[in-house]
């Protein structure tokens, strides 16, 4: 039997509701990382992506197979600060320079990872990047998923910085 083929392409608003399952699918999936991963409903991110399609700075790529959502990838290029000095959304990872961006969201329905979903998602996210003159992407990984830090690793990404935590006492 021929494999299925697989198509990525930029998202438009007719794909909100799969994306906000496939989002849902995300922090679900992460869930078995930090508990802290509660999800809403899938429909409640559907506003969110709304959000980011209509963002300039941001690009939001949706995979297919046979017809069905399978994956997403989204990044945003950062930008100098506006002059209330805020500086652009991902607000959490603080200021940027001029050139970077951040992958912020890469995410693949486990029946069809370890096929090169995942690689076309970052093929078109860095092609993305590199028409709007970025010069450099990061992203966040968590520690103990090792499946996704060896799969960075084989996009080329490394390690940098490490970020830590911890609760703070009642």
């Amino acid at each position: 039997m021929a494999k299925a083929e697989v198509t990525v392409r930029a998202a438009t608003s007719a794909d909100l509701s799969a994306l906000a399952a496939l989002h849902w699918a995300h922090l679900d999936y992460h869930a078995q990382f930090d508990l802290r991963y509660q999800p809403s409903a899938p429909a409640g991110y559907e506003p969110l992506y709304a959000e980011h399609l209509a963002d300039p700075l941001a690009g939001v790529f949706i995979a297919h197979c046979a017809g069905k959502a399978i994956g997403f990838a989204t990044c945003r290029l950062h930008e100098m600060p506006e002059p209330s000095g805020r500086w652009a959304w991902p607000k959490r990872h603080g200021p940027k320079v001029t050139g970077s961006a951040t992958l912020v969201d890469l995410f693949v329905d486990a029946r069809h990872r370890r096929g090169g979903v995942g690689t076309a998602l970052v093929n078109a996210v860095m092609s993305w990047l590199a028409g709007r003159g970025a010069r450099e992407v990061g992203l966040g990984v968590m520690a103990d998923n090792v499946d996704a830090r060896r799969f960075w690793a084989r996009q080329g990404f490394v390690e940098y910085r490490v970020q830590m935590r911890r609760s703070v006492p009642s």
